[in-house]
């Protein structure tokens, strides 16, 4: 802007005779300051910080609002059954992980929001009714693979004393004791539910040898499967009381604990310009 009274341009000589030969011109930020015929012009050049600076503040409020709707929509929904309708009942279970999904979309981890994508359809199609039962497993067996192949990419070297091998030898022995108990009251059900039990046994014990600094991601693959034993026992064998809230509570502290674990690796591992 130019700016012509005649303090100013006093100003501009003095600053010419004086300051100006020892002095390159910038200020912070790429502000550059010209003296022209006795004018004073200030003129604004390209300035790489400012830009990062507001995108990173833009990044950081629509991660905080969507982390914050979610956080809304689980404990709604965790109210929902005493006095809403079934289909709000239905967005509300649906939104609380999408917006998780599009968190990690917008982060550009694209293996991540597929499989919170993929898991916030499964939740649909289960409260959809016994109709949708097998299209809602299909849903997250497949979120299960994909977590198993991001959990890979992230595995560990193997050490000679073998002992890291412990925690995925056990969960395979759990998946195998509770696929033994669930058997006689499966049915048809038998082969679907084996696959699922395989699948997410397989997530978890990849998750435990996953080389994550945070331990949020193994923790909530653990709550991961504790919600669906619950799952597949108050479905198939008996009734668990408060189930509803034991199943979801640790199934979305689970999604959140893998999902917040895998973005913060990223951003760790992000160098900072």
């Amino acid at each position: 802007m130019a700016i012509g009274n005649r303090h100013l341009r006093r100003l501009a000589i003095a600053a010419q005779d004086t300051i100006l030969p020892h002095w390159n011109g910038t200020f912070p930020c790429g502000r550059r300051i010209n003296v022209v015929s006795q004018t004073l012009e200030i003129e604004s050049a390209s300035c790489t910080s400012v830009p990062a600076a507001m995108l990173g503040s833009m990044q950081f409020t629509a991660r905080t609002f969507c982390l914050g709707v979610s956080l809304a929509a689980s404990l709604a929904y965790l109210c929902a059954a005493k006095w809403a309708p079934a289909p709000f009942e239905m967005v509300l279970k649906g939104l609380a992980v999408t917006m998780l999904g599009l968190v990690a979309l917008r982060e550009r981890h694209s293996f991540l929001s597929a499989a919170l994508l993929l898991s916030s359809l499964g939740d649909v199609l289960l409260e959809l009714g016994r109709n949708y039962f097998l299209l809602g497993l299909a849903a997250f067996l497949t979120s299960h693979l994909i977590y198993t192949a991001l959990f890979v990419r992230q595995r560990r070297r193997s050490s000679a004393a073998g002992r890291e091998w412990v925690i995925p030898s056990l969960l395979v022995l759990y998946g195998i004791a509770f696929a033994i108990w669930l058997t006689p009251s499966l049915g048809d059900m038998r082969l679907p539910v084996y696959c699922y039990i395989a699948a997410i046994v397989g997530m978890v014990a990849t998750a435990s040898r996953a080389n994550y600094r945070s331990a949020w991601v193994f923790i909530g693959a653990v709550l991961f499967l504790i919600s669906d034993s619950l799952l597949g026992t108050e479905r198939f064998r008996l009734q668990i009381p408060y189930s509803g809230v034991a199943i979801w509570t640790t199934y979305y502290l689970g999604q959140c604990g893998i999902a917040l674990g895998v973005l913060n690796e990223l951003r760790a591992a992000t160098p900072r310009v």
